[in-house]
């Protein structure tokens, strides 16, 4: 178990929500309490490094939201976060680079967890279409197998609803 009760080595977990509704730093919250191994909203953590693969906020905006949840906690932000800032690095984010990258990076950090902000960041670049269950259903597919082959890495994913008003859409 990393997160007790609800998420374990090779699992899943997605935190859907709206756009601003604080998915960013509650993600960023559970990173820095497993890797702390403190509590995370009442529930046990498993201590281990874990991989926050940012692909939307610039490197200062995640790094002072991670120091501010870290100085919110008392401490420091821990050693084994390991912040991976791809935004306006030049590098598109698809899922054959995750698969090339991922590997690498869990040999380096040893992580156990990896936190993907936002999925459509991932998707889109993959070329998925994000209103198709179907291609959804695949892509989270291929994310499973993907960590699988690295040890059982579990996920956590961020990921928006759709913008604008649902009953208005086919």
């Amino acid at each position: 178990e990393i997160l007790h009760g609800m998420l374990y080595e090779g699992g899943i977990m997605i935190m859907s929500g709206p756009s601003k509704c604080r998915k960013t730093y509650t993600a960023m919250s559970l990173a820095c309490a497993i890797a702390l191994g403190y509590e995370w909203l009442g529930r046990k953590t498993t201590q281990c490094p874990v991989i926050y693969l940012n692909l939307e906020l610039d490197t200062y905006s995640a790094k002072e939201r991670l120091v501010h949840i870290a100085h919110a906690l008392g401490v420091e932000p821990p050693g084994n976060l390991y912040m991976f800032n791809a935004r306006g690095a030049g590098l598109k984010a698809t899922l054959d680079w995750f698969r090339r990258w991922l590997p690498k990076v869990i040999k380096l950090t040893g992580a156990r967890l990896i936190v993907i902000d936002p999925l459509y960041k991932i998707s889109s670049a993959s070329g998925v279409e994000e209103n198709s269950n179907n291609e959804i259903g695949a892509f989270i597919y291929d994310l499973e197998t993907i960590c699988q082959r690295c040890g059982g890495i579990a996920i956590v994913i961020a990921h928006h609803f759709a913008k604008g008003n649902q009953s208005a859409k086919n």
